[in-house]
């Protein structure tokens, strides 16, 4: 079995000859020991889970030749169904997905002629249905898919989802001015994979993973990093390891709420056929909002403008040690 595998725009596209009579049904599968990615993207989990590749009985579960069709749907494209040509070969030229991983397989399983069934009227109208999936397979040997050019930044984590390390009653996403702030934001392709490997034989995601990016301060649509000077300070700017960036010390000087973090990386497009840098593009991502305050919530202040008020009309403020 001969295996080709070619990324462009996002695909890999796949070339299989396999040496046999009848038809071949090709199933995708993993080895599960890719040393970068951990886990496959829950969207090409359901349904079914993609076979580990030394799992026979997964790779034999499906039970007919449209079942396991369907089965190398969930993480292939193209046409996964093959005959033999008189020569003995079934060739798979435009197989395609768009998982970048290290451990990718691909299983075929083989499907016989049946004598009975091709003299039913059913196989008459559908010579597929003549045809048996037998429990013959091999597979190939691992093949790599790296990923794509920068499309999508991902705050993995932010001040707004993490609770204040200086504060022990403030709720999550409260934070004190000039105490340092951290975030993580994930570099994805165009189909989500990560940008944690790039290798020589790709252009398309070169200088990806170790990409810089830049930390904004904006309240609603206004960029206020600046405002007043020095606002937004500390580590500000970090280069990306294995396609994550981690940002540890990013520091606010002044209380305010509906703080956001915009996180921004430029992303570098090459020519199709070619090493050359054809264009540049500003990639953005933003966190959701959090606040920074003075203190400590300290008092709750209650204030009844006159007897005739109910509850619904009592007006609560909450205050902290620096009566913001």
């Amino acid at each position: 079995m001969t295996v080709w595998c070619t990324r462009a725009e996002g695909y890999c596209f796949l070339t299989v000859e396999i040496n046999v009579a009848g038809y071949a049904v090709a199933v995708p599968c993993i080895d599960f020991n890719d040393p970068i990615i951990a886990n496959i993207p829950p969207q090409y989990l359901e349904p079914p889970d993609i076979c580990a590749c030394n799992d026979e009985a997964c790779i034999l579960a499906p039970p007919t030749i449209s079942a396991a069709k369907k089965w190398g749907e969930n993480l292939f494209g193209g046409n996964l169904l093959v005959g033999f040509n008189e020569e003995g070969i079934a060739r798979f030229t435009d197989l395609n997905t768009k998982l970048a991983r290290s451990d990718l397989r691909l299983s075929c399983r083989f499907a016989s002629l049946d004598e009975e069934l091709a003299d039913s009227p059913a196989a008459q109208n559908d010579i597929l249905l003549a045809f048996v999936l037998t429990n013959v397979y091999t597979t190939t040997e691992a093949f790599s898919v790296i990923p794509g050019r920068l499309a999508t930044l991902i705050p993995l984590s932010s001040p707004a989802d993490v609770p204040s390390p200086n504060c022990t009653r403030c709720p999550v996403g409260i934070h004190f001015p000039t105490r340092p702030l951290t975030a993580v934001v994930q570099l994805l392709d165009s189909n989500h994979n990560e940008l944690a490997l790039c290798t020589s034989a790709s252009y398309f995601c070169a200088g990806a993973p170790d990409a810089l990016l830049y930390v904004a301060l904006y309240v609603g649509a206004t960029k206020v990093s600046d405002i007043p000077l020095g606002n937004l300070h500390g580590s500000t700017e970090m280069n990306a390891e294995l396609g994550k960036a981690f940002f540890d010390d990013i520091r606010i000087a002044k209380s305010n709420a509906g703080y956001r973090l915009q996180f921004l990386a430029q992303a570098y497009d090459f020519q199709r056929y070619g090493s050359d840098l054809a264009s540049k593009r500003i990639i953005r991502a933003e966190s959701e909002e959090f606040i920074i305050v003075n203190g400590a919530p300290s008092t709750i202040e209650l204030r009844v403008r006159n007897q005739n008020y109910t509850l619904k009309h009592i007006h609560w403020r909450s205050s902290d040690r620096a009566q913001n």
